[in-house]
C-alpha cells in the first residue's frame, strides 16, 4: 500500500533527518522540483539506503509522476508530503507508534497484536487499522539509546558566565543611583542626591563617572577570570552535562577581547575624557590644584608619602560641582596613564608587528599594562568597592599563574623520536615523567629556551594542540605537529626552527593537558552518551593532531561491533584535512591506513577520510591513491561540498587557521549546523595598517560627535539665557 510506504519514509526522516534534499539538488541544479524517474531513483538510494523494496519503489514513483510530463517526477511534493506527514485523501488512514526499548534491557512486553519488535531490535512500528493487520510494516532504528520524547535542557557555560556578568553589573550601577549610594561599604559621602548637580555639563559628567566606574569593577574581575589557566580547566572537567562548554580556552579568549575593547577600554576613556565635558557645556573651569597647594609635605614635591599607594589624594575632594572640574596631580597622573595603555601598550602588545617579532615580548607587554592598570584602580583611597572585590581576584589570578607555572600538571618531557616533514613541519614523540588522562586534542604548553639563546628575552610557553598514544606501545605518551618558522623579522631566534635541526638529546618543560574546544568528542565516540551520529570534522595544518586521536579512539578504545548487528547506533564521519605539504601526507599515510583498517575491522563507524594538498607544484599520485584507504586529493577544501550532507543533528569541528574557520562558521550557521572550532597558533601575515586606520576613523568620529554636541548644548544654553536676560 502506497500509504504505508510513505509512512516509512516519513518514520525514517524523523529519526535519522536524512539530507535528501540536498540529495535532489545535484540531479535538479535549476530547482524546478523535478527529476527523471532514474534519477529519482538514485536519489533515494542514496538517502535512504535499502528501505524499500524495488515494489514499493516503483508504487512511489508512480503517485509521484508528473501527470503532464511522465518522463518526471514530482521530488518536491514528494518530500514535502514526507517530512509533513500529509498524505492525499482516499488513503488509508495509518498512526506511527514508537516503540521504546533500552539497549541491554533484560525484559520484554508482551507484544503487540498488530506490530512487535523484538528486544534485540529496539524500533518502531506503523499500528494499521482493524481488518488490515497483514499490512503491518517493522521499521527497526539502530541505536543503542533510548530516544527522549523531549530536547533535553542545556545551557551554554559562555551565557551563564555573560548572565552573571550582566546581573552583577546591573545591581553595582543601581546600586550607585539608590538609598545611601553604596549599599556593600555604606560610605556617607556616596549620597546619589550629589550626583544630580545644577548644570548640565556637570550632571552629565557625574552620570559618567558613576556608571563607568562600577562597570569597570565589575569587568576588571571578568578580564583577570577569562584569563586564569588552573581554574577554568578544572570547571571544564567537572561541568555537568546540562551545561554545554565548548572549549572553555576559546570562550574565555572571545570574552577577554570582548570586555577589553567594549567594557575597559572604552569606559576608561570615557571616564577620564569626560573633564572636558562641563567647559565645552556649561562654559566653566577646568582648574588644576598642585600638591603645593594642600601642605602635604616640606618635601620638594610636596606629596604624602605616608600613603606611597595613593600620595596625592585628598580625603573628601569635590572632583566636579558647579564652579567646574578640579583636578589634582593624581588626575593629571591617571589622565596620561589612560592615554598611555589604551593608545600605545595595549594596541602595540596585541599588533601583529610586535607577536611576529617576538609573541613572548608582546605578551609580557599584556600582561604588564594589564596588572597596572588594575593595581592603579586599586591603589585609590577613594575606590573602596574596588578593594573589597577587585584586590581578591587579583590575589586568585596570581596565585592561579604561581599554581599552573610550578605545580599544575607540570612535566619534564624527553623526545623520544623526531620527524622532520619537508620544511615546513617537525614531529615530536615525547615522554612525560608523569601518567595523563587524555582525551581528544588536548592542548599541552611546550617550553625550550635552547642554550646560547640569541634572543634578548626568555621564550614564553606556547600552546599545541597534540594526539595521544591509546596503544600499548609506552614508549611515547604524546605527539606534536608543530610549524616550522624560519623569520627574519623575530628579534628571538625562532625556536621551532633551533628544535627541528638541532641535534643531541632534547627536554625541555610541557604542561597539561589542558582541555581544548574538542576534547568531549573522546566521550562521544567511547562512551554511551547522547551523540550525533554524523560528525563532519575539518582539519588544517598542523591541526591534524585531534583527527588521529579520533581514529586513535575508534581503532583502539572501543569494543567491536558484530556483523549484522541491529544494537548499537553506526557513526557516520566525514574527514577533511588540509595541507599544503605533500611531504607530511607521505609520512601520515601509512598510521592512517592502519588505523582505518582496524576501525573497519571493528565495525564500529562508517568513515569517509579525504586528505587534500594544496601546494601548486606537488603533483598527486593516483598508484599512491589507490593503493590507500583514504582519498588524496589535489586542492583546496569545498566547505559548501562537503557540508552537503549535512543536517541540523549533524555536529561540525574545526581545529586550523582562524580566517578558515570563519567561512567553515558562515557555512554552518546558514545550514543550521552546531560547529566546534579551535585554532592553530599562526597568526598568518596579517598588516596592522587596515585595522588601525579603522580605530582611528572611529575614534575620530566619536570625539567629533562628542565635541559637536557639547557645543551646541553650549550655544542653546548661552541662547536661552540670554532670552531670559532680555525678559527680565
Amino acid at each position: 500500500c502506497f500509504k504505508i510506504e510513505l509512512n516509512i519514509v516519513v518514520l525514517f526522516i524523523e529519526i535519522e533527518s536524512a539530507p535528501a534534499e540536498d540529495h535532489f539538488h545535484e540531479y535538479d541544479p535549476l530547482r524546478t522540483g523535478n527529476v527523471s524517474p532514474s534519477d529519482f531513483k538514485k536519489v533515494f538510494t542514496d538517502a535512504f539506503q535499502n528501505l524499500l523494496t524495488d515494489e514499493q519503489m516503483e508504487e512511489i514513483l508512480s503517485f509521484y509522476r508528473d501527470h503532464d510530463n511522465p518522463e518526471v517526477c514530482n521530488w518536491s511534493k514528494f518530500l514535502h508530503d514526507a517530512e509533513t506527514g500529509s498524505i492525499t485523501e482516499g488513503q488509508l488512514s495509518f498512526s506511527i507508534t514508537e516503540q521504546e526499548v533500552e539497549y541491554g534491557h533484560e525484559e520484554t512486553e508482551q507484544p503487540s497484536k498488530r506490530g512487535e519488535s523484538s528486544k534485540q531490535s529496539p524500533g518502531f512500528f506503523i499500528e494499521v487499522p482493524d481488518g488490515q493487520e497483514d499490512q503491518v510494516v517493522t521499521f527497526n532504528k539502530t541505536t543503542s539509546l533510548v530516544r527522549q520524547r523531549w530536547k533535553r535542557f542545556s545551557i551554554s557555560y559562555e551565557a551563564i558566565v555573560w548572565a552573571v556578568f550582566l546581573l552583577v553589573t546591573t545591581l553595582c550601577i543601581v546600586d550607585h543611583f539608590i538609598f545611601n549610594g553604596d549599599v556593600v561599604l555604606g560610605r556617607s559621602g556616596k549620597l546619589p542626591k550629589r550626583i544630580w548637580g545644577t548644570n548640565i555639563g556637570e550632571t552629565l559628567t557625574n552620570v559618567v563617572w558613576a556608571v563607568t566606574a562600577r562597570l569597570i569593577i565589575t569587568s576588571q574581575n571578568l578580564m583577570f577570570y577569562t584569563m586564569m589557566w588552573c581554574l577554568p580547566n578544572f570547571i571544564s572537567e567537572v561541568t555537568p552535562n546540562w551545561i554545554t562548554v565548548d572549549g572553555i580556552r576559546e570562550v574565555h579568549s572571545r570574552m577577554h577581547t570582548f570586555a577589553g575593547i567594549f567594557l575597559i577600554a572604552v569606559p576608561s576613556l570615557a571616564h577620564v575624557l569626560v573633564i572636558f565635558v562641563p567647559p565645552l557645556i556649561d562654559g566653566t573651569e577646568l582648574k588644576y590644584y598642585p600638591p603645593s597647594t594642600f601642605n602635604y609635605s616640606t618635601s620638594p614635591d610636596h606629596l604624602n608619602w605616608t600613603k606611597p599607594w595613593d600620595p596625592a589624594a585628598v580625603e573628601g575632594w569635590t572632583f566636579n560641582d558647579h564652579k567646574g572640574v578640579h583636578l589634582t596631580s593624581d588626575e593629571i597622573y591617571r589622565f596620561v596613564l589612560m592615554i598611555v595603555l589604551f593608545c600605545f601598550f595595549f594596541p602595540l602588545s596585541r599588533s601583529n608587528y610586535a607577536n611576529q617579532r617576538s609573541y613572548s615580548l608582546a605578551m609580557a607587554l599584556h600582561i604588564f599594562a594589564g596588572i597596572w592598570y588594575a593595581i592603579d584602580n586599586i591603589r585609590k583611597i577613594t575606590h573602596g568597592l574596588a578593594h573589597v572585590t577587585n584586590l581578591p581576584i587579583l590575589i586568585i589570578w596570581c596565585v592561579d599563574r604561581l599554581v599552573s607555572i610550578y605545580f599544575y600538571r607540570r612535566h619534564d618531557g624527553h623526545i623520544v623520536e623526531k620527524e622532520v616533514i619537508g620544511k615546513d613541519y617537525v614531529i615530536l614523540y615525547v615522554k612525560l615523567d608523569k601518567d595523563v588522562k587524555y582525551t581528544v586534542g588536548d592542548v599541552y604548553y611546550l617550553l625550550h629556551q635552547p642554550k646560547g639563546s640569541t634572543g634578548i628575552a626568555p621564550q614564553r610557553s606556547h600552546p599545541f594542540t597534540t594526539f595521544a598514544n591509546m596503544t600499548k606501545n609506552s614508549t611515547w605518551d604524546i605527539g606534536f605537529v608543530i610549524s616550522i618558522m624560519e623569520d627574519d623579522n623575530q628579534l628571538c631566534l625562532p625556536w621551532t626552527h633551533w628544535l627541528a635541526y638541532s641535534t643531541g638529546d632534547v627536554t625541555f618543560r610541557t604542561w597539561g593537558p589542558y582541555r581544548s574546544s574538542v576534547s568531549k568528542l573522546y566521550h562521544q565516540l567511547v562512551s554511551n552518551v547522547p551523540s550525533p551520529s554524523h560528525y563532519v570534522l575539518f582539519a588544517t595544518g598542523s591541526g591534524c593532531g585531534y583527527v588521529l586521536d579520533v581514529l586513535s579512539c575508534l581503532a583502539h578504545k572501543t569494543e567491536a561491533r558484530l556483523r549484522g548487528n541491529e544494537i548499537g547506533e553506526e557513526k557516520r564521519i566525514d574527514i577533511f584535512y588540509s595541507v599544503r605539504c605533500k611531504a607530511l601526507y607521505h609520512f601520515l599515510r601509512k598510521p592512517i591506513d592502519e588505523l582505518l583498517e582496524k576501525i573497519r575491522e571493528k565495525n564500529v563507524t562508517s568513515i569517509n577520510f579525504r586528505f587534500y594538498v594544496t601546494s601548486p607544484e606537488e603533483e598527486t599520485s593516483e598508484e599512491n591513491a589507490a593503493e590507500s584507504q583514504f582519498q588524496l586529493i589535489k586542492g583546496r577544501i569545498d566547505f559548501e561540498k562537503a557540508l552537503k550532507s549535512t543536517t541540523k543533528k549533524s555536529c561540525c569541528y574545526f581545529v586550523g587557521r582562524p580566517e578558515i574557520a570563519e567561512t567553515v562558521e558562515k557555512i554552518c550557521k546558514k545550514k543550521g549546523v552546531t560547529l566546534v572550532k579551535d585554532f592553530t597558533n599562526g597568526r598568518g601575515h596579517k598588516k596592522d595598517r587596515h585595522l588601525l586606520l579603522k580605530y582611528l576613523k572611529i575614534s575620530f568620529w566619536a570625539i567629533f560627535f562628542t565635541i559637536a554636541f557639547c557645543v551646541a548644548a553650549n550655544i542653546v544654553i548661552d541662547v536661552r539665557s540670554i532670552k531670559h536676560s532680555l525678559k527680565t
